[in-house]
């Protein structure tokens, strides 16, 4: 178990001008999954070691400056710098930039985390654990949202045609926001493949929701025999409106267009069917 702190800032090094908690920012989708470290690298540079300080003792790092090749990312998010510890082969430090929807508009946040202690065979922190307890639950992660009218929205599909909430009127609508690079989205996807196939017929209409190049939802569906039938959310101002602060998420809405259930992160095929069939009834 590590223990880390983290800073944020704009591309103007201000920071966010509400508190982070509630502050509409998600938790960067480039930090951890050090197993793929190595994954689709472009070119990797070695610079001079640096001593981080982790608790009371110094500790001498290896200090790679890292490009990778992510054609569904903006050239600002494909690098990353990590200090790693030189003889544990533990990742220290990283730093990092992503683009995320800020106050109506788009800012790159640079975020970097620094190890402040390590703790070998420990069990997890709650902070860590409860968020991934909740998502595996069944239930409602946003009542709050339960019985809203649906924000609504006018995105394009991958084919170029118009998609709106009100022509979706009088059928139950199950939003996925997901991307391509989202592990847990993809590892939900054969269960609202099944969804899909079982509801169409009673009137269900389930989209995916990206703020990726259409070009890259494309053949990343293409290459996985995958058929999610996807809107862009180019400005990511759909996904905004639905609060949406961390993918997968699934909004279920009625056919009087307000919003039955709201879940956040992997859902249950049972789940998932039990939210469709009250919807329908």
């Amino acid at each position: 178990m590590r223990c880390a702190r983290f800073g944020i800032t704009d591309e103007e090094d201000k920071k966010p001008q509400a508190p982070f908690e509630v502050a509409p920012i998600t938790m960067p989708s480039r930090f951890g999954e050090y197993e793929k470290l190595s994954e689709g690298i472009r070119t990797a540079k070695e610079l001079p070691h640096e001593v981080l300080q982790v608790e009371v003792s110094p500790v001498d790092c290896s200090v790679l400056d890292v490009e990778y090749n992510r054609p569904e990312s903006k050239p600002e998010e494909q690098t990353v710098k990590y200090w790693i510890d030189a003889k544990r082969l533990i990742v220290l430090k990283q730093e990092f930039s992503e683009f995320q929807r800020y106050d109506k508009k788009t800012v790159l946040w640079h975020w970097v985390y620094q190890v402040d202690s390590i703790k070998l065979n420990q069990p997890p922190p709650e902070w860590l654990t409860e968020p991934l307890k909740k998502g595996a639950d069944a239930g409602h992660d946003r009542p709050d949202w339960i019985g809203r009218d649906a924000p609504p929205f006018s995105l394009l599909d991958l084919n170029g045609r118009q998609v709106t909430l009100a022509a979706l009127r009088g059928k139950v609508l199950v939003l996925d926001f997901w991307a391509t690079w989202c592990g847990p989205c993809i590892a939900e996807m054969p269960t609202l493949e099944t969804i899909e196939a079982e509801y169409k017929a009673k009137g269900v209409e389930l989209w995916g929701v990206s703020s990726e190049e259409p070009s890259v939802v494309r053949k990343w569906l293409r290459q996985n025999h995958k058929t999610l039938e996807t809107l862009v959310d180019a400005e990511g101002d759909t996904s905004e409106e639905y609060h949406v602060e961390g993918i997968p998420a699934l909004v279920v809405i009625g056919r009087d267009g307000k919003i039955c259930s709201y879940y956040i992160g992997n859902q249950t095929e049972q789940s998932l069917r039990a939210a469709i069939e009250a919807a329908l009834h």
